[in-house]
């Protein structure tokens, strides 16, 4: 099971790459303010006939960052809620905002990631390959959550001098640049 939190402030409809592969099972919470509340319909059409349940909360815009704490507010109420399935969280949003609470939740054995958008399978597809080329599991997660952040290798390499510094990131990226294919740039 796979509960998916959406910033839809943040990454509109491009978060949604992916849901088409969603799993039945998986729940799908789109947090989304009167700034914005709109749907084209091909993403309404995506909606309405994914396998994932799908609910919207509609938050209150009172203040920079509103939707991020009620977002946050709201995944500590399903931890709690749902401590005997654990499931697997997935913050859906571009904000390094979220990044202590990844960091806190995870600390204290809570399956959660952050991801620019639904593509999921994939990114635990890529950590597998990450684990086994670095060996270390928690490592992978924090490089995996940094490439999909990124659209460019440069961008990537910039994110991982900047978390682990110069030395630690050039022998990071050498490792990992065979997996950015993907990736613009060289």
């Amino acid at each position: 099971m796979a509960i998916y939190l959406i910033d839809y402030e943040n990454v509109s409809f491009h978060g949604f790459a992916g849901l088409s592969a969603l799993s039945e099972g998986a729940e799908l919470i789109i947090f989304y303010t009167e700034n914005a509340d709109k749907l084209t319909f091909s993403l309404h059409e995506q909606l309405l006939s994914c396998r994932a349940s799908v609910r919207l909360i509609k938050t209150e815009a009172a203040g920079k960052n509103a939707l991020d704490f009620q977002l946050s507010t709201y995944l500590g109420y399903l931890i709690a809620k749902n401590e005997a399935a654990q499931p697997a969280y997935y913050i859906v949003s571009k904000d390094a905002g979220f990044t202590p609470i990844v960091r806190f939740w995870s600390g204290r054995g809570i399956d959660l990631r952050q991801i620019a958008d639904l593509t999921a399978g994939s990114q635990s597809q890529f950590e597998k390959q990450l684990t086994a080329l670095l060996g270390d599991a928690t490592l992978s997660r924090e490089i995996a959550e940094l490439v999909s952040k990124y659209k460019t290798k440069q961008g990537i390499n910039n994110a991982l001098v900047k978390r682990y510094g110069a030395d630690r990131a050039y022998e990071l990226y050498k490792k990992v640049k065979p997996l950015l294919s993907d990736k613009k740039g060289n």
